[in-house]
């Protein structure tokens, strides 16, 4: 699977919570502001924060899905 962000002139980066492991998001938030946008994450588990930047591109691939879990 191949979803990220990717972020062109960056402003500020918040980001704490870096475990080493897999995190778990609990909620996403992408605003327009007049910086440009402002990605909030808030975790359950492992990494949280927020980035601020001019651009930002999101790029999502569908899987294969065959009722189990984890997808492939």
């Amino acid at each position: 699977m191949r979803d990220y962000f990717e972020f062109d002139e960056i402003k500020t980066i918040d980001l704490d919570g870096f475990t080493g492991d897999s995190g778990v998001i609990d909620r996403l938030d992408i605003r327009k502001t007049d910086k440009g946008f402002s990605v909030e994450i808030d975790p359950l588990y492992g990494v949280g924060g927020a980035v601020v930047a001019k651009k930002l591109a999101l790029t999502c691939e569908p899987v294969a899905y065959d009722g189990k879990w984890p997808p492939k």
